[in-house]
């Protein structure tokens, strides 16, 4: 799916750094489904930090998610680093 990134944060990524970010939330999203102990994750809100270091070797990222412990009846958004 589609995710939105913060202004600030899109104009400081190149397109690599971009893509890389993208691939870590993605691989952080399935990691938060498989184990499950904060509830379901319904959808990525907005990515709010990525950094790049070590030549393109390591990504770090933060993003807003939206769970549900009740299978989408009552919601709330935490905060992620991956």
């Amino acid at each position: 799916g589609r995710m939105d990134i913060a202004k600030t944060l899109a104009s400081r990524l190149s397109a690599k750094e971009a893509i890389l970010a993208d691939s870590v939330v993605r691989a952080a999203v399935r990691e938060i489904r498989k184990d499950g102990r904060l509830g379901d994750l319904l959808n990525v809100e907005i990515v709010i930090g990525a950094g790049v270091q070590e030549d393109g070797k390591r990504c770090l990222v933060r993003f807003f998610g939206i769970f549900s412990t009740d299978g989408g009846g009552t919601t709330y958004s935490c905060n992620v680093s991956a």
